[in-house]
């Protein structure tokens, strides 16, 4: 028999799944990684837009049933794609109601855009992308990678638009200070995830009045001077979680920049991670050319301090992160994630970053910890003969002190 459609949206969907087309917030490093069985590889973004416009081309029903996951998100990568996009849009107008409204332009959740291109500084370019935001009234996620400067108008006609309906914003601009300034991002009030690391920001020290985002619960932050700033101008009740990615060395916030932030958005904070410059975008469309010179200067042990962040229970960081060393215990942290492990920095007989890492965590230093995972590592993902045994050695170390010590896959390992 026939499969129904329903079984057929899931089968597409599976296929053609990304995460960043679905979320701005980077995966939760607890969330368990399995060893991947598919011969077809993990999907890319390229890969998985091509299997989009493949599946609309089989049959009428196929065309019906993938055409939303086709428009679910877009990309803008120049004027010509735009104007390509618009007409897409403009050509499936709905004439059954009163208000003009695009069938296609109903299905977009995320929007993409980029200004590397040809003429992309243009006037025309940013008229064509206000046309597609008025037709895409279900917009959920935007990104804009801005290289240029944007007419005022051009911002406040977006935070009309979406003002209460956006949940996940990505800002970056390259100019000395941003033209999306606090006041434009408080009027998104809906938002739920805020990426301001590459946010050109403003002055922290004339802040006149703080802008508040009421329902706020994840704020990802490079640990650079204008990116901390930016969030120093912010009032975040309901924030939760913050990821704190690295920056080139010579933009680094100083020490009362991050001295302000904790006392501001610490006593909120529940969950913080510090990846890796390898971790800036799992799916890029463009990968970083200079990302070897990206560093975080922000110890995690910092977040351990008293009073800092009181209610922290999940601190993530990778083992290049210096060894925390703290003297007074931290009572809330539950789960401790080390990220970048490897199989030779495992062996307790030699010294390397992982080891003293693992050394440094201590029972009497986290009373109420539960977990230490090596988030990414999967032994028996691992080349390495002695991966089990060199990490049962680390399982029954710490089940001596009362804590389970996990892989990638939230496997504790143990001899049968």
């Amino acid at each position: 028999p026939p499969l129904p459609p329903e079984i057929w949206l899931e089968i597409f969907q599976f296929a053609t799944y990304m995460h960043k087309s679905h979320h701005l917030s980077p995966l939760d490093p607890f969330i368990s990684r399995r060893l991947s069985n598919n011969v077809m590889a993990p999907n890319t973004p390229f890969l998985a837009q091509r299997t989009k416009a493949t599946l609309v081309l089989v049959c009428h029903l196929w065309h019906q049933i993938a055409t939303p996951i086709l428009y679910e998100h877009i990309v803008i990568l120049s004027p010509s794609r735009a104007a390509i996009i618009l007409h897409a849009l403009q050509s499936h107008i709905s004439t059954s109601v009163v208000a003009r409204v695009s069938e296609y332009g109903l299905f977009v959740r995320n929007i993409e855009i980029f200004t590397h291109a040809r003429n992309a500084h243009s006037l025309s370019y940013l008229q064509t992308l206000f046309q597609i935001f008025m037709l895409c009234p279900r917009l959920r996620i935007l990104s804009g990678n801005w290289t240029h400067s944007l007419p005022p108008d051009f911002v406040r006609g977006i935070t009309r638009l979406y003002g209460s309906s956006l949940q996940e914003l990505y800002w970056k601009d390259t100019k000395d200070q941003s033209f999306m300034n606090p006041v434009h991002l408080s009027s998104f009030y809906a938002l739920r995830v805020l990426d301001l690391r590459n946010y050109a920001g403003g002055d922290a020290n004339n802040i006149q009045a703080m802008s508040t985002l009421p329902v706020l619960e994840h704020l990802v932050l490079a640990s650079s001077h204008a990116s901390m700033s930016a969030a120093l101008s912010l009032s975040l009740p309901s924030l939760t979680t913050l990821t704190l990615k690295p920056c080139d060395a010579g933009y680094f916030a100083s020490p009362d920049i991050f001295r302000r932030f904790l006392k501001l958005h610490g006593p909120s904070l529940l969950s913080v991670h510090l990846p890796s410059s390898a971790g800036l975008d799992p799916e890029p469309i463009v990968r970083p050319l200079h990302g070897s010179s990206l560093q975080n200067n922000v110890k995690p042990e910092a977040f351990l301090l008293p009073d800092a962040c009181p209610n922290l229970h999940t601190l993530t960081f990778t083992i290049q992160s210096p060894v925390i060393a703290i003297d007074t215990p931290h009572q809330a942290l539950r789960r401790i994630g080390l990220c970048e492990v490897a199989s030779n920095g495992l062996y307790p007989d030699k010294a390397s970053p992982t080891r003293s890492h693992l050394m440094s965590v201590r029972r009497e230093m986290f009373p109420n910890l539960e977990t230490v995972r090596t988030v990414g590592f999967l032994v028996d993902a691992d080349s390495d003969m002695l991966a089990e045994d060199v990490f049962i050695w680390w399982t029954e170390y710490f089940e001596l002190e009362g804590i389970d010590f996990q892989d990638g896959a939230g496997v504790v390992w143990v001899y049968e």
